[in-house]
């Protein structure tokens, strides 16, 4: 069974469903993006539960030196990674050689594939290869079929 999420579609407003696919009557959900509306709900039982449970889970792992992390820093001070500390402010054109800025662009930039036209493969201009092939059968059409009309047998019987 999927999850169920909160979904807006440009046209009809929000709704909620497994896909982003619009349920109103011939909408081809071109434009609908997952929204955030419910809160996440936390109670007391819960918030414990889940710290008796990270309390376990460092202990089997042996880590008793949790900190207070400031900035540049971990809340850990243990055995990570070579490249798995946290980078602040400048540090990250430093180490990685670019600024976050030039980085976040680059990403958000079109997939550019050499010897395919993206104009042709919406998979490269569309991040959604459901949405793109429910929009090619025409699911996303919702259209209702074509109503069937019945009645009695007795009626269909010719009188003489």
């Amino acid at each position: 069974m999927s999850v169920i999420r909160e979904w807006k579609c440009s046209t009809h407003g929000c709704f909620e469903g497994s896909h982003p696919i619009c349920p109103e009557l011939g909408c081809d959900s071109s434009d609908v993006e997952r929204v955030f509306l419910t809160p996440v709900g936390i109670s007391k039982g819960k918030y414990q539960r889940f710290e008796n449970g990270l309390r376990q889970t460092a202990d089997r792992m042996g880590i008793s030196n949790w900190k207070t992390a400031r900035e540049g820093e971990s809340s850990f001070a243990g055995r990570g990674p070579v490249g798995s500390e946290v980078l602040w402010g400048n540090d990250i054109e430093k180490v990685m050689g670019q600024p976050m800025a030039a980085q976040m662009a680059a990403a958000s930039a079109p997939l550019n594939v050499p010897g395919k036209d993206p104009s042709k493969d919406p998979y490269l201009t569309v991040n959604n290869g459901m949405r793109y092939a429910a929009n090619e059968i025409g699911l996303t059409r919702n259209n209702l079929p074509r109503a069937e009309v019945t009645k009695p047998m007795r009626e269909e019987k010719v009188s003489s």
